[in-house]
């Protein structure tokens, strides 16, 4: 019972630390400035949380959600990415009226 205690308690605390990825990985709420300004595809994506690799793309096809909480926005030519497995509310692309999708000739949420 208590390896299972101390088993929780890491599991607790090691799930709510999100890993650092390549130096390519754009998070999304660099996108939104404090003034609450949007991003140059023209949506406010204030709050929501997930990541992007911004991988190459030609069209919103080539990208996908991936991540074992679905918050990572990458292209299907490239690595898929390695996550922890944790749920925050503000991965929940729906709730944001996000899309994963290419802008640019990257790999975006939009």
């Amino acid at each position: 019972m208590k390896i299972l205690m101390v088993l929780f308690a890491a599991l607790l605390v090691f799930g709510c630390l999100q890993p650092e990825g390549p130096a390519n990985e754009t998070p999304v709420e660099n996108d939104t400035n404090e003034s609450g300004e949007t991003d140059e595809t023209g949506i406010d994506l204030h709050g929501f949380c997930g990541w992007s690799t911004n991988g190459s793309c030609n069209e919103s096809a080539d990208c996908m959600v991936g991540g074992c909480s679905g918050q990572v926005c990458h292209s299907d030519s490239g690595e898929a990415p390695v996550t922890t497995c944790e749920w925050r509310d503000c991965y929940d692309a729906d709730a944001y009226n996000v899309t994963c999708g290419c802008v640019q000739g990257e790999c975006r949420w939009h």
